[in-house]
C-alpha cells in the first residue's frame, strides 16, 4: 500500500512554525524500531506543500512499505543554514506498517 501519506507541518520546540526556504532538501528517513540503520532515505517522495508553514508530505512506495514492523521516522532537512531534524527532542514519528489482511 501507499496510502496514507504522511503529512507534517515541521515545528521548532516551542510548537512555532519552521519556514521551508524553496532551495532546502526536504528528506524523509526511517528505521526499523531498535536498529540505526536506515531503510528509507529519500528526498524524491517529499513534497513541500507549504514553505511558509513548513508543510510537508512523504508518500510511499510499494517496496517502502513492504517489510511490516515497527518504524522510526523524520523529516530532515537541509538548507544554507544548515540541517535540521523533525521532530525534534523525540524519537522521531511511529510508523507501524502491518500486514494487508486480503
Amino acid at each position: 500500500d501507499t496510502l496514507p501519506r504522511l503529512s507534517a507541518n515541521l515545528t521548532d520546540g516551542a510548537g512555532a512554525a519552521v519556514p521551508i526556504t524553496p532551495t532546502a532538501v526536504v528528506r524523509f528517513r526511517l528505521r526499523p524500531w531498535g536498529s540505526t540503520a536506515l531503510v528509507v532515505n529519500t528526498s524524491t517522495s517529499v513534497a513541500v506543500t507549504s514553505t511558509s508553514t513548513g508543510g510537508v508530505r512523504h508518500t510511499c512506495t510499494a517496496t517502502m512499505t513492504a517489510a511490516t514492523g515497527s518504524y522510526w521516522g523524520e523529516f530532515e532537512v537541509t538548507a544554507s543554514t544548515g540541517v535540521r531534524t523533525f521532530p525534534n527532542g523525540t524519537q522521531g514519528l511511529w510508523v507501524e506498517i502491518t500486514k494487508e489482511l486480503g
